[in-house]
């Protein structure tokens, strides 16, 4: 007898029965600097874009604040993709929508995951430029949406931070375990002594687990140069992976740092 025309009583499996058996993987040498995942802070208009368009293409780049597209002559025949995800508030004065801006980065992510999911050769860099950005929306995104106070007030119990430093830490890792290098960008800001004046140091303005969720932590900065212009420096300030010879690199400096300099320190 003919089945045309019957009903599929066949169930679709379930996401549990999609998912693939839990299996150890053997470590490996080679897994070493195969997906480099990078925390790179500074100062305004010190490298950090730079560094990031110079990583292997195709790069896919989540913009938070402009400086991508000035900077495209440098890079004319890499295949660099971005995104601006922030979303103004037309209802108040030159405010952001923290919530519908996460929104646009929750899309972001997932198209980003989906591409690098189905092929890795799709997407070999990710670049969040920046987390500072992306950590000062969370937490007005927690004070509007969760705690329901104005975003200048202060949160009264320490453990209502949970809400911003989950939704945070969610964003970052859903990045971060991808099988392709990660780049996380932070502002810096000038910190100050206990009596309110500058210590004359900088420090980065992101989530303070940022730096444990990355391998290698960058400080860009510029200096003016006796004879005038600007030189560019990278001080590598910590590194999980070792040089040439096993030994440490956290400390080492390089003048115009770019993706392929860091990678010969690596070698």
């Amino acid at each position: 007898m003919s089945s045309w025309g019957k009903a599929d009583t066949t169930k679709p499996a379930t996401e549990e029965e999609q998912k693939e058996p839990m299996k150890f993987t053997k470590l490996s040498p080679e897994m070493t600097t195969k997906k480099l995942k990078i925390g790179v802070h500074g100062m305004q208009k010190t490298g950090k874009t730079r560094f990031c368009m110079s990583a292997p293409g195709p790069v896919y780049m989540i913009i938070t604040e402009p400086g991508v597209k000035p900077l495209a002559r440098l890079f004319p025949d890499k295949e660099i993709y971005f995104v601006e995800v922030y979303e103004p508030d037309y209802t108040g004065t030159f405010e952001v929508e923290p919530t519908q801006t996460l929104k646009n980065i929750d899309e972001a992510v997932k198209l980003i995951r989906t591409k690098a999911l189905e092929n890795p050769e799709n997407v070999k860099t990710v670049v969040v430029d920046s987390v500072s950005d992306i950590w000062k929306w969370v937490q007005e995104w927690m004070k509007a949406e969760v705690l329901k106070i104005d975003k200048t007030a202060r949160v009264k119990q320490q453990w209502d931070w949970g809400h911003a430093n989950n939704k945070y830490q969610n964003i970052i890792m859903q990045l971060i375990s991808l099988p392709c290098h990660v780049i996380l960008t932070g502002q810096d800001r000038e910190e100050y002594v206990a009596a309110g004046s500058p210590s004359g140091e900088t420090v980065p303005r992101w989530q303070k687990q940022t730096p444990y969720w990355v391998d290698i932590v960058i400080k860009v900065y510029k200096q003016t140069k006796k004879v005038g212009g600007l030189s560019y420096f990278g001080t590598i300030e910590d590194c999980r992976h070792m040089g040439p010879e096993l030994q440490p690199i956290a400390g080492e400096t390089m003048e115009n740092i770019d993706y392929d300099k860091l990678g010969e320190k690596l070698i």
